[in-house]
């Protein structure tokens, strides 16, 4: 009896990242990063962010290669820093493509121009409806050690990744504010905070149609 072929399921980008050889994934993060640094487009909508990740991925790119040829020359003692590299990486990737999609829908050549997409056919996705809920549940505690923090929130339907924001100024005003972690889930751990200081932050959700509605204001007051 013969078997029916069976069609693979469709993985999503962050499941695809995650099978990326170290290689391609090396060929990914350094086609990115130079051509961002000759292209201006990825900086729309929310620099500040931006350019955030793509100093995290620059500094595991360079931390990613040296560590996968000290592995290959038999230095077995760098294999968790390759590892461990190679999974912020991924995120790092990810969290850019969030952007990349955004500006995809009104500057398809931004998806080349970043370094994201190679030339050729691009796919296009059903576009999820735009986010116009607020973020909720936002609760603010102290990490682990000094200046750290964990910021928990409910899980957000539609949302690809979430932001945090903080700033020690009157949160009334919007150019007070600065962007201080993203990720997926719903508990985001950060650090850099001076003890003492009064905090202020705000989330919101973000997908393929942009920034969702800020979530209410919730300070902290580091240690």
């Amino acid at each position: 009896m013969s078997k029916k072929k069976q069609e693979s399921p469709k993985k999503p980008l962050l499941t695809w990242l995650a099978g990326e050889q170290i290689p391609a994934l090396l060929a990914k993060t350094g086609n990115i990063l130079s051509c961002a640094a000759v292209h201006e487009c990825y900086r729309e909508g929310n620099p500040s962010a931006v350019d955030s990740i793509l100093a995290s991925m620059s500094k595991g790119h360079a931390t990613l290669n040296q560590a996968y040829l000290a592995v290959l020359g038999g230095d077995n003692s760098q294999t968790a820093l390759r590892d461990d590299t190679r999974a912020k990486l991924v995120m790092d990737v990810y969290h850019f493509g969030n952007w990349v999609e955004i500006m995809g829908r009104e500057n398809p050549a931004a998806l080349l121009n970043t370094g994201y997409l190679s030339a050729g056919p691009v796919v296009r996705h059903r576009v999820p409806p735009p986010l116009d809920a607020p973020a909720t549940g936002l609760v603010l505690s102290h990490g682990p050690h000094t200046g750290s923090g964990y910021a928990k929130y409910t899980y957000m339907k539609g949302v690809k990744c979430s932001e945090l924001w903080y700033t020690c100024k009157d949160p009334a005003f919007g150019e007070n504010w600065s962007f201080l972690k993203s990720g997926v889930g719903t508990k985001l751990e950060f650090d850099g905070l001076e003890p003492g200081k009064l905090y202020y932050f705000r989330l919101r959700g973000i997908n393929a149609r942009g920034a969702g509605p800020w979530s209410t204001v919730v300070s902290l007051r580091a240690i």
